[in-house]
């Protein structure tokens, strides 16, 4: 239930990891050899009432919500054309957000070798003035 005075954010951005069947060429092939495509996706909830506010029990029928997005596909790094500049990295992480890959630019930029990284989680690195945004962001 929404709390009447506070507006709900309904924004949304995310990145999402599916499954491709298709090839280079437009052909599709066996789910069992598809690569996996990762997509941005931005966009926003929109909920609709409903016309009737009761149905024939009395109960009130609950507002139809949807999810109304846009994705654009993002590159694998491998086929990025244009080099990522020097004040970018590229890492990798687990689903507890361990690192699992970070390449070597990270030492340039922060002053860690990679393989110090490997196995440890992000969140031994953030600024504790960040906690209200990395908490803000796992809630959205």
């Amino acid at each position: 239930p929404v709390k009447k005075g506070k507006e709900q954010n309904t924004q949304r951005s995310f990145f999402l990891r599916m499954k491709c069947t298709l090839t280079s060429r437009g052909r599709t092939m066996n789910i069992k050899s598809a690569t996996w495509k990762v997509l941005h996706c931005t966009g926003h909830i929109h909920v609709y009432d409903t016309n009737s506010n009761q149905s024939q029990c009395g109960y009130k029928k609950p507002p139809m919500t949807c999810l109304v997005l846009i994705c654009e596909p993002i590159p694998h790094p491998s086929n990025i054309e244009i080099p990522l500049d020097s004040k970018t990295f590229l890492s990798r992480h687990s689903l507890d957000m361990k690192f699992s890959y970070c390449d070597e630019r990270i030492t340039e930029l922060m002053g860690y070798e990679p393989e110090e990284l490997l196995g440890r989680s992000i969140y031994e690195y953030y600024h504790a003035l960040d906690s209200d945004h990395l908490t803000k962001t796992h809630h959205d």
